[in-house]
């Protein structure tokens, strides 16, 4: 079993992403949203924020997308995000994954 960890920057391609997962017969999909460290510390401790927001801007907030198949679907995936969103291959997605074993 592969287990997939989508780390997803540009949110407004969230419905694409799903897409294509599901058409890549990944299961199990589940989103978490995620803030980046450097954001939660320009937030909390105002010292960091003018660093921070000065080197990355307004960037921090990412969708993490959790999915499972009982093969390695990660190349059929890639056609089907080259045909309906081919700009998520070049930037604002990565992809992790791990051969797992269920094991209950």
């Amino acid at each position: 079993m592969i287990f997939y960890i989508f780390i997803l920057e540009k949110e407004e391609y969230l419905d694409d992403l799903l897409e294509g997962m599901i058409e890549a017969e990944i299961e199990g999909i589940s989103i978490i949203d995620g803030t980046e460290a450097k954001k939660v510390l320009a937030e909390d401790i105002p010292i960091f924020a003018g660093i921070i927001h000065a080197i990355e801007g307004q960037r921090g907030k990412h969708k993490v997308i959790l999915g499972v198949s009982e093969n390695d679907t990660i190349e059929d995936l890639k056609k089907i995000l080259n045909d309906i969103a081919p700009c998520l291959l070049n930037s604002g997605l990565r992809v992790y994954k791990f051969r797992v074993e269920q094991d209950i």
